[in-house]
């Protein structure tokens, strides 16, 4: 059943509605309903429903879309009416010169400023009776939706709809209600942020890994004997380090900061560092030129030998807890904090970056670790040699796993090669 809120935001005649919500309040269900009434009744409409995120995009929105609608996005990401009208999803990568109907940002606090939102104002062109933008988000401290829309007066031409959790809770599930009555004892600050839809909670209750948990680390030795040595690197971009370290059992042994931009002088400098260093392991990230420096070396090292892997932040992860690949890589090293299994990064400067990442849940209550454009627009840096840590720490996870399936590998094969002895009865001697 709707609520008030929800159809007030549906029907709104407002050119740019906003609607600002806890989780489950119904806020996506509400945008994308609005898409689908003004592509059925506006014919040869065409709208663009815009997440940041590729991910987020094909993982959550698409899918919340089809779930609601029981209509199929084509593999052009694109839906059809039989009146002409299109809806489009796109994420914040593909902004189109394209004259359009209407556009809804989902989660648009995912985006740093209102850059998108502007850009997507200027191509409201279409001729249609009616045109429109709107956007859906959770509250995220005094971020630009917060300063746009919910600090003072409401702009021209503006509807702004805020609801809680608790507003919706007759369309909740029982175990969501109980989940999130859990939250508001085990994480105060989450509960007040993305259930009664608070803006004023600290962002500093946002770090992910605070100095708190990783401090403790200090003068912990660990007799780790594996000889678990693995090559990392975050390679550079603009005015950004390159990063690259060698780990053995966890703990950095070697560190290099390039500022060069060619992959392929990257590659050598890095296959020379491996040769010199005996690494057979390197977990380079794969955005950008890293794409490039994996391609080369694994041209340059046979693979029989050596492991050459691309680490992507932005793919699905293999746990469900994480939003994405790079959430999982500060997850792991996060649970490898808390129980104390790794050494204190002797880098300060690791420390004092990765003391500063933010993290949230995003609308599964999956964890998502700020991006790094989103954390150059607010620190002003990126946060190169903390995602080369993390790196090597999950990276060191891969090989200890490997290397515990080759070892249970080859004794399943033992085992099968084995002749079990023949009882012989000795009255037949």
């Amino acid at each position: 059943m709707l609520k008030p809120q929800q159809q007030r935001f549906i029907f709104s005649k407002k050119r740019y509605p906003v609607f600002v919500g806890g989780w489950g309040s119904g806020k996506t269900f509400a945008g994308i309903a609005r898409a689908v009434l003004l592509s059925q009744k506006i014919p040869n409409n065409l709208g663009m429903i815009m997440r940041k995120e590729y991910t987020q995009l094909a993982d959550s929105t698409i899918q919340d879309f089809e779930k609601y609608t029981g209509m199929r996005v084509d593999s052009h990401r694109n839906v059809r009416f039989p009146n002409g009208s299109v809806i489009m999803f796109r994420h914040g990568k593909e902004l189109l010169n394209i004259n359009l109907g209407w556009f809804m940002i989902e989660q648009a606090e995912e985006f740093p400023t209102e850059k998108e939102y502007i850009y997507l104002r200027g191509r409201l062109r279409r001729k249609v009776p009616f045109q429109s933008g709107w956007l859906i988000a959770n509250q995220n401290g005094h971020n630009w939706v917060w300063k746009k829309f919910l600090r003072g007066d409401v702009p021209e031409n503006t509807e702004v709809i805020t609801m809680t959790t608790w507003d919706n809770e007759e369309n909740l599930p029982k175990e969501f209600i109980e989940d999130m009555r859990r939250l508001e004892r085990e994480s105060p600050e989450m509960y007040q942020q993305y259930v009664m839809n608070s803006s004023e909670v600290s962002q500093d209750a946002f770090v992910f890994i605070p100095e708190k948990i990783l401090r403790p680390l200090e003068g912990i030795i660990h007799n780790y004997y594996w000889g678990c040595r693995v090559l990392c690197c975050d390679p550079a971009l603009g005015g950004d380090e390159c990063v690259v370290y060698i780990l053995e059992d966890y703990k950095i042994i070697f560190a290099k900061i390039f500022y060069e931009r060619d992959s392929m002088k990257l590659a050598s400098e890095i296959a020379a560092i491996m040769r010199e260093k005996g690494v057979f392991y390197a977990f380079i990230e794969g955005i950008m030129i890293g794409e490039g420096i994996v391609s080369r070396l694994r041209q340059i090292f046979p693979m029989d030998r050596y492991r050459i892997e691309m680490v992507n932040p932005a793919e699905k992860s293999t746990d469900e807890k994480y939003a994405n690949k790079r959430a999982e890589l500060y997850g792991v090293t996060r649970e490898k904090i808390l129980a104390k299994e790794i050494p204190y990064p002797e880098d300060e400067k690791v420390v004092d970056q990765i003391t500063q990442i933010h993290y949230k849940l995003n609308n599964r209550r999956q964890v998502q670790i700020e991006s790094k454009e989103d954390i150059r627009a607010r620190l002003g840096r990126s946060p190169d040699r903390a995602d080369a840590w993390v790196i090597g720490i999950w990276g060191t996870e891969q090989v200890l796993r490997w290397r515990k399936e080759n070892e249970e590998l080859r004794q399943r094969r033992y085992e099968r090669r084995r002749v079990e002895p023949v009882e012989i009865d000795p009255m037949l001697l």
